[in-house]
């Protein structure tokens, strides 16, 4: 993660982590996130929710037309938050996507992303499952 030049921090419980999260986010910033479980189960989701920002929200979504927006305004947004299904060894992130949101912000979209990784589950070889 040093040699991608990445700024990271590790926190335990998941409250902590949630509340180091939002302690980056400036009042009014635009926010748009991925979907995940991760960020569900952490409480980060329901956190944003209720964050003094401007939350892209794709859970109140109606429409098909109304996701893809979301989608499309997620890419300019000031910040994106997501979880990794994966990381290497090496820092190389490791992300199945089955809409190509979370993978299009991550490559062009906000220069300000943080992702959400547990460890809880590791795995043989040169990954670690997050």
């Amino acid at each position: 993660m040093k040699k991608e030049e990445w700024k990271h921090t590790t926190t335990r419980p998941q409250k902590e982590a949630v509340e180091k999260a939002l302690s980056f986010l400036p009042s009014g910033a635009v926010v748009a996130h991925g979907g995940s479980m991760t960020l569900e189960e952490t409480g980060m989701m329901d956190a944003l929710r209720s964050a003094d920002i401007e939350f892209l929200d794709r859970a109140v979504c109606k429409t098909p037309e109304d996701s893809r927006k979301i989608f499309h305004d997620a890419l300019m947004a000031d910040y994106y938050f997501m979880s990794t299904n994966a990381m290497t060894i090496d820092g190389e992130l490791v992300n199945i996507d089955g809409n190509g949101n979370r993978v299009a912000a991550l490559i062009y979209g906000p220069e300000k992303c943080h992702y959400s990784c547990r460890n809880e589950q590791g795995c043989k070889g040169r990954c670690r499952s997050c």
